[in-house]
């Protein structure tokens, strides 16, 4: 069996790759050449560091001095009970471990574990005061277990409310660490801004008449709010009136529109509308609602988002590859969707051709809405140009006055392009008198300066122009408000005019609409009543054929438990019929008298079954008898020939030492030869010791 899901081997490998593991592994490596005991020993290494908040973790150990099942439990116990892993394809992990073969479910395993390395270690740790302790069901039952087991229950529940309440005593603390951070920024911030203004009213105040520029500066801003709130406003009235003329044209085209269908053959009007309606219809019921549905799940996705608090950036990168791994998973998970399809399925083909056409029915739809657009606004375009364009065409007489116009505009053109090039270079000429001007005003405003200076008057001139310049500016900005104000009477004037001459030009056409709306309401009234009954129809007929197919699965399951059923009773019978035909070779040849039975068992070498089982049954009984005469035998002759055993090794004792014995003597004797010295008289009897026997009685 494969692995109950997909395996990322490439975010394996990267996140082995990454500190603490640094392992470099490739994805041919991990899926191929890596071999399996290598494997279980990354995975119980991966198991060790989700565990090392645990002191003295089970896990931080060397599995080749573990057996292989105690190796496949532990680990199995960890996955299933600490972390919550979902064994759902593959109930006994222990022995999917333990198999050795099924390589893809560790992967699979290593891919979980290392998917959110973080989460597994809070699931672990809660994962170790949380679990159930084993218990035998003979004490399951006892009453004083099952009040001690409701109390740790209970004691457990307010443990992982206590581990979630400090878990988001922890996320706010980093968040209050970066609200405290802030502030002291903005706190840095507001005293340079005091510093600068301290030292601005402190330069202000050096300078003479200061309040009086003060007051001058407060009342330059506000008229230059006041100005900004008038161009607001006006910016307001003129998309009102952009608004106003839009309306005015698009209630021009309907009108138009209106009188051309009042043109047409009702035959052809009705199939015009007819087509329209059900455009309006596919737009409205199935296209505008899933546009709708989709803005609206990116709205609430957007909601949800801002309601979270704020993300890091490793979280945000940690995110971005959970969701690159599952773009991978679901493309995968697709493709053996479409792949099991193609394989089984005898409608995807069907589906696939009703999937292309509703992608070409939506995208047409979506061609249709942005054409539509376009030729609003063509026709809108087009109204704009006709409405700024002259009523006719010149012709005849009135062509040649305008060409001779057009002859005289073109000479008037020459001659103010001769102007022109006359008064650029008039104008290089004042350039360069203005240049020297500008140079002698230098000169002369240095004089004056120094001549201030001395006279003890430093910096009237700049104080009396800033007075004259400000003077100018507020008569200026006065003027430009008195001409605004003026403007803006003028042009609300204007266009409650418009707004009135088109009310009036437009009475009829809003009439007319008004009863192209009534009817266009009892259409819609009557489409209404008849997609009710429609839809009451197609409810019936889907009810109906479910009840029908409801039926036809039962009667399937009934049909094809009967016929389970028969197949065993056949079987059944036909076992009986073979015992039943044994049966009757038993009594025939009990009998006697068939011939062809006769040479059966002849063949066969025994007449009947019965005879057969006893002759077996005497075999048997007559080799027990022979088994328990040769027990009996050994076990008379054990103690003798125990005795005989033990004899025999104190022999084979005694010659080893005597034979030590005398490769020593040999030995001493050797060397007192060399020596020069006499041999002891002990060597005759060394010599002579091989004649001597030894008897064991």
């Amino acid at each position: 069996m494969a692995a109950p899901g997909p395996t990322d081997l490439r975010f394996v490998a990267d996140t082995l790759a990454k500190p603490p593991f640094n392992k470099k592994f490739s994805v041919i490596a991990l899926h191929d050449d890596l071999a399996y005991p290598d494997l279980i020993a990354l995975l119980n290494e991966v198991i060790a560091h989700i565990d090392s908040d645990t002191p003295n973790s089970i896990h931080a150990i060397d599995i080749r001095n573990e057996l292989p099942e105690v190796t496949s439990q532990r680990m199995a116990d960890f996955l299933v009970l600490s972390l919550g892993f979902d064994p759902a394809p593959v109930p006994d992990v222990a022995q999917k471990i333990i198999s050795g073969t099924d390589r893809p479910f560790i992967l699979y395993i290593l891919s979980f574990l290392l998917r959110d390395i973080n989460e597994n270690k809070r699931r672990a740790y809660r994962g170790r005061f949380c679990r159930d302790p084993p218990i035998p069901m003979e004490f399951s039952a006892d009453p004083a277990i099952a009040d001690l087991l409701q109390q740790l229950r209970n004691r457990q529940e307010e443990f992982s409310e206590l581990l979630s309440q400090a878990e988001h005593m922890h996320e706010e603390s980093q968040q209050t660490n970066d609200l405290k951070r802030e502030i002291q920024q903005m706190e840095e911030e507001k005293q340079l801004v005091q510093g600068k203004l301290q030292r601005h009213q402190r330069d202000a105040k050096d300078y003479p008449n200061s309040a009086k520029w003060l007051q001058a500066a407060r009342e330059l801003r506000q008229e230059q709010l006041r100005e900004k709130q008038l161009q607001d406003r006006a910016r307001d009235l003129k998309v009102q009136l952009t608004a106003t003329q839009n309306r005015l044209t698009t209630m021009r085209q309907r009108l138009n529109d209106a009188k051309d269908m009042a043109k047409v053959d009702p035959q052809r009007l009705l199939a015009r509308l007819e087509q329209d309606r059900k455009t309006n219809e596919f737009l409205c019921t199935e296209k505008l609602p899933k546009d709708l549905q989709a803005v609206q799940a990116s709205v609430d996705t957007l909601q949800r988002i801002l309601n979270e608090p704020q993300w890091s950036t490793s979280e945000i990168v940690k995110l971005e590859a959970e969701v690159e791994s599952l773009c991978e998973e679901l493309k995968d998970l697709t493709e053996r969707r479409v792949m099991k399809h193609n394989t089984q399925d005898k409608l995807s083909l069907f589906r696939q051709q009703a999937t292309v056409i509703s992608n070409k029915k939506n995208a047409a739809a979506e061609q249709l809405r942005q054409l539509m657009l376009a030729v609003d606004d063509a026709k809108r375009e087009l109204a704009e140009k006709q409405s700024k364009a002259p009523s006719s065409i010149p012709r005849g007489d009135e062509f040649k006055q305008y060409v001779a116009e057009l002859r005289v505009k073109s000479n008037q053109y020459k001659a103010k392009r001769q102007d022109l090039h006359w008064q650029t270079t008039e104008n290089g000429v004042l350039e360069r008198t203005r240049e020297l001007l500008a140079a002698k005003k230098q000169t002369l405003e240095r004089s004056l300066q120094a001549l201030e200076q001395r006279q003890g008057v430093s910096g009237f001139r700049n104080t009396k122009a800033t007075l004259e310049s400000v003077s100018e500016k507020k008569s200026n900005v006065d003027a430009a408000k008195a001409e605004t104000m003026h403007d803006m009477t003028s042009l609300v004037q204007q266009l409650m005019q418009a707004i009135a001459e088109k009310k009036a030009t437009l009475a009829p056409a809003i009439q007319e609409l008004k009863s192209l709306r009534a009817q266009a309401g009892e259409t819609e009234a009557t489409y209404a009543r008849r997609k009710r009954e429609f839809d009451a129809v197609v409810l019936g007929l889907e009810t109906e054929i479910a009840q029908l197919e409801s039926d036809l699965r039962q009667l399937q399951a009934e049909s094809g438990a009967d016929e389970s059923r028969w197949h065993y009773v056949t079987h059944m019978v036909a076992q009986a019929d073979a015992h039943m035909d044994t049966v009757l070779q038993e009594m025939k040849a009990y009998i006697g008298g068939d011939e062809v039975l006769d040479a059966v068992q002849r063949t066969r070498g025994f007449k009947t079954y019965r005879d057969l089982y006893n002759r077996k049954i005497l075999e048997a009984e007559a080799a027990g008898r022979q088994l328990r005469e040769r027990q009996k035998q050994v076990k008379n002759a054990f103690d003798g020939n125990l005795r005989q055993l033990h004899g025999y090794s104190t022999l084979l004792q005694l010659l080893q030492v005597q034979v030590d014995i005398n490769k020593r003597r040999i030995a001493d004797r050797g060397n007192a030869a060399k020596l020069g010295v006499q041999p002891a008289a002990d060597y005759e009897e060394i010599v002579n010791s091989n004649e001597q026997r030894l008897v064991i009685s």
